[in-house]
């Protein structure tokens, strides 16, 4: 049957849609909301919020990597979004109304290898595909702020291959337009110096776990840039954990 792909990559989407709408109308996601959707390319690309985008002080951007996608993903990733808003209201003494924290699948990841096989993730070109469309995400924002005269604290939060999406997207985005960057067990950071960022100096900052993490470090300097952890100027959080009792779990990364 000539349409068999095709019913069966609608009947997917179809399923994607369904779990999307369901996963927004759980009573535990109260107040989440669908700030972008994209049916374009091989997967759903999605944006889930928590908190008023338009008009919070602080907006942050979760950035996933490897294997993520809205069917297999987003429950997860709202959960961390919702975490996110609620410490960083916590460890800032604000109230959770001057927060904002953004689930963003909106980019083709690459699947995950370990379970596919795909090697899309030992590339870059998913990453530079996908760093254009952050720089719009976060462009965006920005810009609708600045039309209203209004001022935003955006923080971008990256994790393994999303980390060198990030990296991508920040070294086109100029400054001004993001605050602080974070790379988390990042492969490579898209560049070979942190002046290279759109973010002022002193607030660009990497959790590495070199010691444990398989996937930190591990891409080539010429194409995913050098291992942020080993970055002069970038600042590095207190997120180097290295007891036995996750020792399993992060030897085998998401990347």
């Amino acid at each position: 049957n000539p349409h068999k792909d095709e019913l069966e990559a609608a009947q997917h989407r179809l399923d994607e849609l369904k779990l999307l709408v369901k996963r927004l109308g759980a009573k535990e996601n109260k107040g989440a909301s669908l700030i972008a959707l994209d049916d374009s390319g091989d997967r759903l690309k999605a944006a889930i919020a928590f908190g008023d985008v338009d008009n919070a002080a602080h907006v942050a951007t979760l950035v996933p990597g490897m294997g993520t996608n809205v069917h297999d993903s987003v429950e997860r990733y709202m959960d961390t979004a919702k975490r996110l808003r609620k410490n960083a209201a916590y460890q800032a003494s604000i109230d959770k109304s001057d927060v904002a924290t953004i689930a963003w699948l909106g980019y083709d990841a690459p699947p995950d290898f370990f379970k596919t096989g795909d090697t899309s993730v030992a590339w870059v070109d998913l990453a530079k595909a996908g760093g254009q469309r952050l720089t719009e995400h976060v462009t965006g924002i920005d810009a609708w702020r600045q039309e209203r005269g209004m001022s935003v604290h955006q923080t971008a939060v990256t994790h393994s291959y999303g980390s060198t999406t990030g990296g991508f997207a920040m070294r086109d985005i100029g400054r001004g337009v993001v605050d602080d960057f974070i790379y988390s067990g990042s492969p490579g950071s898209a560049v070979q110096s942190v002046e290279r960022l759109g973010v002022e100096p002193g607030h660009v900052y990497v959790s590495a776990v070199p010691s444990l993490d398989a996937v930190q470090g591990i891409g080539p300097d010429g194409s995913f840039g050098r291992n942020p952890d080993q970055l002069e100027g970038i600042e590095h959080l207190s997120g180097d954990t290295r007891s036995e009792e996750h020792t399993s779990e992060l030897q085998s990364p998401a990347m």
